[in-house]
């Protein structure tokens, strides 16, 4: 065959073997992508988390803690049932991203338009038309010496029917934490979404960092979107980035301002990551050229190759002690 027919014949395969391998890569995303929304149920599927609310440290990430950058996937809440608030968890042992309960995305009871919440469900209120105050059924579940209750005017109670506030002791992911809950009395008591059922909701970070502690809202369960499953750390950081919205994450690549940044080594692992996808498969098309141009080094690889598998067959001894040619050898004399 011509050298310029055999050079025509090598380009289009290389242009099949491209379009299969793209092929290939597009099915297994849609796979993949189909598959988590089959999990979450909803849309979309993963938010990307723009502030340190729910952080465990002032300036580091954890593996296991909701941290600024991180991708958390999403699964539909469809009813109470769906959601193991804190005071349920602390009592049964249930707990998710390094506390007790689960924590859970909803829109912003005062702009349901805005941007999405991820806190932790604390517990559930049902409000009390007939007492002016809220029915809170899980703190029965706790033993009586970690928490107090108050009706309202302040009289204190053991019941948990008909609470103005209520104390919650030994709280917080450090175990460390007295929170104040001010329902309907008090200074900071719930300023938005009062008189209806839901949710009540507190950071993990905002727990030691502000005076009122938990959210001063009610989350009924139609503005829940979802609760939180699983932990991708730092990738979200890259659309926090590039797109960028409001005065939050991130001001520059890099930042680790901290409302308009991330920790330090988020960032540092956010970068070796990248490193390692980009660097990788570079790596070995380097190499793969390289060994094209080079027939002798691949033969070396493949000699090397098999004397370090750990399966290969020994050869078997020749009559004077000398070892019979394998086929493989037989093959790499013929190739030379």
């Amino acid at each position: 065959m011509d050298p310029a027919e055999d050079a025509e014949v090598d380009v289009r395969e290389a242009w099949r073997r491209t379009l299969r391998s793209l092929l290939l890569a597009g099915i297994v995303f849609a796979a993949i992508l189909g598959g988590i929304f089959t999990y979450a149920r909803t849309w979309p599927p993963m938010v990307s988390v723009e502030s340190g609310s729910m952080q465990h440290s002032d300036t580091e990430s954890m593996i296991g803690a909701i941290d600024t950058g991180d991708i958390v996937l999403v699964q539909a809440v469809y009813s109470r049932a769906d959601v193991v608030t804190y005071l349920e968890g602390r009592a049964g042992g249930h707990g998710t991203y390094g506390d007790f309960g689960d924590v859970i995305v909803f829109r912003n009871p005062a702009n349901l338009g805005g941007t999405v919440f991820i806190h932790r469900a604390i517990a559930y209120v049902l409000w009390n038309a007939t007492a002016g105050a809220y029915d809170v059924p899980d703190l029965g579940r706790l033993p009586e010496e970690d928490w107090d209750a108050f009706l309202p005017g302040g009289a204190p109670t053991q019941d948990t029917a008909g609470i103005a506030r209520f104390i919650l002791y030994r709280a917080g992911w450090a175990r460390d934490l007295t929170v104040f809950f001010n329902l309907t009395e008090g200074d900071r008591s719930i300023a938005v979404g009062g008189q209806r059922d839901g949710f009540l909701t507190m950071g993990d970070h905002n727990a030691y960092t502000t005076i009122t502690k938990f959210d001063r809202w009610v989350i009924p369960v139609d503005f829940v979107v979802g609760r939180a499953r699983g932990e991708l750390p730092w990738f979200g950081l890259i659309k926090l980035t590039l797109f960028r919205e409001g005065t939050g994450c991130c001001e520059w690549w890099g930042s680790t301002h901290p409302d308009r940044g991330a920790p330090a080594n988020s960032w540092f692992g956010l970068n070796v990551s990248l490193g390692l996808l980009v660097g990788t498969p570079l790596a070995f098309t380097l190499l793969e050229v390289y060994l094209s141009r080079h027939p002798g080094a691949r033969r070396r690889l493949r000699e090397i190759g098999r004397e370090l598998w750990p399966f290969r067959r020994k050869r078997p001894p020749g009559p004077e002690g000398t070892e019979v040619a394998t086929e493989a050898d037989v093959t790499t004399r013929d190739e030379e």
